[in-house]
């Protein structure tokens, strides 16, 4: 017998499956298998905010669907870039610390060394796409995000290099 709390949990479900298949659909781009695991992933995220929550956290900030969306959008980008086969990213900052890293200069290694320390997993995949000569409507479409939004968070990023760059 399922309980008040876990059928209010369902009729939600059912009631804003279309924004959470078209979020589930953007980021499996047809592959099954993807498909199930984010349908299966956002389920669990979802399950666990109602359940801690309900809808109580966001009621007088944004609708259901707003609600619902967000956190859908914010799993399946976080599986994505965690599982998603067409990801390098781990690759790439592996590249760019070794690259960067073998300078023959000893003050240039241990400069890099501590920007590298000050800027996030996160930070050092921009710094890779910047690195790599990629323009903001590729990183947007990796990123998932508005050109617009990529091209602020990489502004932000090279901000805070050259800041800790010129600070020391």
């Amino acid at each position: 017998m399922l309980s008040q709390k876990q059928i209010a949990f369902q009729n939600l479900l059912e009631k804003h499956q279309d924004v959470i298949y078209k979020i589930i659909w953007m980021f499996s781009k047809g592959d099954a298998f993807y498909f199930d695991e984010l349908k299966q992933e956002i389920g669990i995220a979802l399950w666990q905010e109602f359940s801690t929550h309900g809808l109580n956290r966001f009621r007088q900030e944004c609708s259901e669907s707003t609600w619902i969306y967000q956190i859908a959008y914010n799993t399946a980008r976080h599986y994505y870039l965690k599982n998603s086969p067409h990801s390098n990213h781990v690759a790439y900052s592996q590249e760019l610390t070794d690259t960067l890293a073998n300078t023959d200069n000893p003050q240039d290694r241990c400069d890099f060394n501590l920007l590298m320390d000050a800027i996030t997993d996160e930070e050092r995949r921009w710094l890779d796409y910047h690195l790599k000569g990629l323009n903001y409507k590729k990183i947007a479409q990796t990123e998932h995000i508005s050109v617009g939004a990529a091209r602020v968070k990489m502004f932000r990023i090279l901000n805070k290099i050259r800041k800790k760059n010129n600070n020391g």
